[in-house]
């Protein structure tokens, strides 16, 4: 029993203080709740025992617990790395299934793409066949057609020499008459350039004139220059604005004299054609 006792002296050890402070708490008189009664020396040495083999006892369904427990974690862990195994080799089964397969499948296209081939192969000779019958064919119908083709060009030459004769005799008599109709023409449009010159001319003058009647000298101007004047009109002679191109040595006095004028002039003379109005008439202003 002993020995037994001694492969855990912790325990004993253990036991051995708690009993210790039992005993002096009792030779001390410590106070419970109940009056202890006086333990004498052989259940001491029984209560010590029980309590040694009790604690042994409970190491050593401790130790087989912990032992249980070591070996459950043990199968668990092999059970998990078999079941770890076993995805890998399902993983791999499937990875070579796949790629056997995708061997096959390509196997296949390669097969498929040299019948096409073939296929291919065999159509284009059959078109390189079809078009030589072809290209015989047309070349022998273009031979006849073209035959044909001189006679009828033939017969058409014959039939458009007689057309062309009968067509420069009448386009030499359209061409004379156009001639005489240009020349008539040419000679109205001239008369009538020269009357609206006139009647333009003639229209210019008038606005001049009636400008330089209502121009008044300022004092400080010594000498007249010549100034190119621009007036926009609108219908009825209504200036709309006044403003000046060359006007070299003319100040600004001289100027607002001219505008001045022009808008005392308003409204401006009108053509004798309403053809000839314009919206801008320029005219040099230059009085004597």
């Amino acid at each position: 029993m002993f020995e037994a006792v001694l492969k855990y002296p912790k325990a004993l050890a253990f036991s051995v203080l708690f009993h210790m402070v039992i005993i002096i708490a009792i030779v001390t008189h410590f106070e419970f709740f109940d009056t202890p009664k006086p333990v004498q020396a052989g259940n001491q040495i029984k209560a010590i025992q029980a309590k040694v083999i009790n604690s042994q006892q409970l190491e050593e369904t401790k130790h087989k617990k912990n032992k249980e427990k070591v070996e459950q974690r043990r199968k668990e862990l092999k059970k998990t790395a078999l079941e770890k195994r076993a995805k890998e080799l399902e993983k791999k089964k499937a990875k070579d299934k796949k790629a056997e397969q995708q061997q096959k499948e390509a196997e296949i296209k390669r097969k498929a793409a040299i019948k096409k081939n073939k296929a291919l192969k065999e159509i284009e000779k059959l078109k390189v066949q079809k078009k030589a019958a072809a290209k015989e064919k047309r070349l022998a119908k273009q031979k006849e057609d073209l035959k044909r083709a001189e006679e009828v060009e033939k017969k058409q030459l014959a039939d458009e020499k007689k057309k062309e004769l009968a067509e420069k005799r009448r386009l030499e008599e359209q061409e004379q008459k156009s001639k005489d109709k240009a020349s008539k023409l040419k000679l109205e449009a001239e008369e009538l350039g020269r009357k609206q010159s006139l009647l333009k001319s003639a229209y210019s003058n008038a606005i001049k004139e009636k400008v330089e009647r209502y121009w008044r000298r300022p004092q400080e101007i010594s000498k007249i220059e010549s100034c190119e004047v621009r007036v926009l009109q609108g219908p009825g002679g209504i200036i709309l604005d006044v403003t000046f191109g060359d006007c070299d040595g003319g100040t600004s006095a001289y100027r607002a004299s001219i505008e001045n004028a022009v808008y005392k002039a308003e409204p401006l003379p009108q053509p004798g054609d309403k053809a000839l109005f314009e919206r801008e008439i320029n005219f040099i202003f230059s009085p004597k």
